[in-house]
């Protein structure tokens, strides 16, 4: 038997709760922009009882700690905004498709993914081609820790729709991104050119946050991750760890859904992101055009 076990509700949204545990059954939790919880545990079944929200202010976050557990499902929403604009995006869930980042009945206008084996100079902006695929089956896997560009014509989504939805499980485990976990960072020739940019992407319901210079462990890699800061600016923004990062005043922030550069630069190369570096901050869901990167 639980201890400190209590039902609340809040607007008609039931759930149980206790001082580590999460347990939703028959009954929706919806965690709106600028709120944040943390648990030892969450559980449930189905994405629709739990929804991360998101408008144009910021998004809900979301930590847990429960690894040996299966991971809870979620609906969760990133902000892309209503205008013209490039994003680096990157799913905060599994069961993700192309598909997802279209608004029925409209053309798709770009999502593209990034290979590195290809030579120019780097890292090349999103609607530059170099080194960019465009995705045109709407069946294709989007995967978790992946990064990938995303463009939509000004005008095509408003305040409702400036947003895209992922249903699927979350993560709460440390990620390793190289060929030991995920399989996603590449180095296929020497440091010039392209080679060896990775476009990752944080895959937690809550942002990264690197204060300390114990945000990774890297291997074979430049310490620094790059950011597109687009709009006006048109350009990445880097960050270059610990030396910018280790003071602790202007912390690296990667918010949920943002996706990154980092530079490979020999073989074998890893990087693994620690859980234990999420932190709720809801200053900004993805960086655009105008915006501060730090908190």
């Amino acid at each position: 038997m639980k201890a400190n076990l209590f039902t609340i509700s809040l607007l008609f949204l039931s759930f149980l709760v206790n001082a580590q545990t999460l347990h939703i059954s028959d009954a929706q939790v919806t965690i709106g922009p600028g709120v944040s919880f943390t648990f030892g545990e969450v559980i449930n079944d189905d994405p629709a009882d739990l929804m991360i929200k998101t408008d144009e202010t910021g998004s809900g976050s979301l930590i847990y700690t429960n690894t040996e557990n299966p991971q809870p499902h979620a609906t969760v929403e990133i902000w892309v905004g209503e205008t013209e604009n490039w994003h680096l995006v990157s799913p905060t869930t599994t069961d993700v498709v192309s598909a997802d980042f279209y608004i029925e009945g409209l053309q798709p206008t770009g999502l593209m993914w990034y290979d590195e084996n290809v030579q120019y100079v780097p890292p090349p902006a999103p609607n530059s081609q170099n080194g960019w695929t465009t995705i045109l089956d709407l069946d294709t896997d989007i995967n978790v820790g992946q990064g990938y560009g995303y463009y939509q014509d000004d005008g095509q989504r408003t305040a409702e729709t400036g947003k895209v939805t992922f249903s699927g499980q979350l993560k709460s485990d440390d990620v390793v991104y190289g060929n030991s976990g995920l399989g996603l960072m590449q180095y296929s020739g020497p440091s010039i050119g392209n080679y060896g940019w990775n476009l990752l992407g944080n895959p937690y319901s809550a942002a990264l946050v690197e204060g300390t210079g114990t945000l990774s462990s890297a291997i074979n890699m430049e310490h620094a991750v790059w950011i597109w800061e687009g709009g006006d600016r048109n350009n990445y923004i880097v960050w270059r760890f610990p030396e910018q990062s280790g003071d602790g005043e202007h912390p690296i922030v990667i918010p949920m859904g943002q996706a990154f550069f980092v530079h490979s630069l020999a073989n074998p190369t890893d990087l693994t992101i620690y859980a234990d570096n999420r932190q709720h901050n809801h200053n900004t869901s993805i960086y655009k055009k105008s915006e501060e990167i730090y908190e």
